[in-house]
């Protein structure tokens, strides 16, 4: 977060804080086949469609708090103009549709996809330093 204030502060850049929430929904059960009796079906598909919604609840109030933990110190640093933005879909499509906006992107290196593997960058953001023609930092979330 220092990096971003500083470079805010410095080029005198307002600042946006972007959530993004995905809806890729992978079912913690893990064998949904076999022998589906009358009414199971249903249930399951019940079941299922809660399941997706709980995630999607959960993704959108951890967003929220994120943001908010940001804006905070955003403004306890003394920035300027923060702006704080939730949006579902997925991060290319959010940043390539502000592209005519954007004067430096800051970017963690790799999401929730990628976490594990530290040689890996996002595929997403693989994409945007492809596509963005704009100055992009990269970086690990020890800095962000």
């Amino acid at each position: 977060m220092i990096l971003v204030l500083f470079f805010s502060k410095t080029l005198g850049l307002s600042l946006e804080l972007l959530s993004v929430v995905e809806h890729l929904h992978v079912s913690a059960q893990t064998d949904l086949s076999g022998n589906i009796g009358l009414g199971s079906r249903d249930d399951l598909l019940e079941s299922l469609i809660d399941e997706e919604k709980s995630e999607s609840k959960k993704a959108i109030v951890e967003g929220r708090e994120m943001l908010s933990r940001l804006h905070e110190r955003a403004l306890s640093q003394e920035a300027k103009a923060v702006k704080i933005v939730q949006k579902h879909g997925e991060l290319y499509e959010n940043v390539q549709a502000q592209k005519e906006e954007i004067r430096l992107l800051i970017l963690g290196l790799r999401g929730k996809d990628h976490e594990s593997n530290v040689h890996a960058i996002g595929s997403q953001v693989e994409e945007l330093i492809r596509t963005l023609n704009v100055p992009i930092l990269l970086v690990n979330e020890a800095f962000f």
